[in-house]
């Protein structure tokens, strides 16, 4: 549940991290459709809310196109806090790093969550290290959740309720998830 302003919600998020061989929009599309299975995914609590390959690719493929545009209707189109964009993993390795030296406050206050949450992270920088030394070059963030985040509505939901068990590694595309909740 989170606290906005003055009321409480209960929406959800969960950010897809997508590292891919190549720095084009078409490297990482075709990445995912190489690895279909992996997308076409039910909500865990009703299998009437579902998503494909497909889908996931139209809403990315959407997103780049509008954070490349630079009138402010167009990137005010999905209302959320970032845009979605294509940038190197050593710039996303230099964000996680930042965030764990952030909560690192936390940690040593033997906050058990953020000790886990911090380790995660840390996971996650070593399989950015991992996929540079493999020929990994790029990545994108993208948001899903059921009212809040980049993607919303049913892909949003199918995607976000899957999303702490999405960890993929294959040769041409990584994926994994930072629950925002």
């Amino acid at each position: 549940m989170k606290i906005k302003g003055d009321f409480v919600t209960n929406s959800s998020s969960t950010a897809f991290y997508f590292a891919f061989k190549g720095g084009e929009p078409d490297h990482l599309l075709r990445a995912i459709f190489n690895h279909y299975k992996h997308f076409t995914l039910s909500a865990v609590w009703d299998t009437s809310v579902s998503c494909n390959a497909s889908d996931v690719v139209e809403h990315i493929e959407h997103l780049l196109s509008v954070s490349e545009r630079t009138d402010v209707e167009a990137r005010d189109e999905y209302y959320y806090d970032d845009y979605v964009a294509i940038r190197t993993i050593a710039e996303l390795r230099a964000e996680l790093e930042k965030d764990v030296e952030s909560f690192k406050k936390y940690q040593d206050d033997g906050d058990d969550y953020m000790k886990h949450y911090v380790r995660r992270i840390k996971q996650q920088i070593q399989t950015l290290k991992t996929a540079t030394e493999n020929g990994f070059t790029h990545c994108t963030k993208v948001s899903f959740g059921d009212s809040e985040g980049h993607v919303m509505g049913d892909v949003g939901r199918a995607l976000d309720s899957n999303g702490s068990s999405m960890d993929l590694t294959e040769d041409d595309l990584i994926v994994f998830t930072r629950n925002q909740h």
